[in-house]
């Protein structure tokens, strides 16, 4: 068993899966949130850890957390955080 993290682009019209990572969340995903959206979501996301820890059951079916983020958020966080990863890193 696996966990999995995906990152998804969803409109009114549409859902379309942009990444997958299996057992981690790529280190580029943490640039698109910010203190507002963790806090929003820390309460689901605490649950579901918990839930998780608490139950002997291997099902694959558990609970899941969605963490929404609004198109202008993700605009400026994403911005933010290319500059963020431009500047920390030796890629260019």
């Amino acid at each position: 068993m696996a966990n999995r993290a995906y990152l998804i682009k969803t409109s009114k019209e549409k859902s379309e899966e942009l990444f997958e990572a299996n057992n981690t969340i790529p280190l580029f995903w943490f640039t698109l949130l910010d203190s507002d959206t963790i806090e929003k979501s820390e309460k689901s996301l605490m649950d579901c850890y918990d839930s998780y820890i608490e139950s002997d059951d291997d099902d694959e079916d558990k609970e899941i957390v969605n963490i929404i983020i609004s198109k202008a958020t993700f605009i400026k966080n994403a911005t933010a955080g290319k500059r963020f990863i431009e500047k920390n890193t030796l890629i260019k």
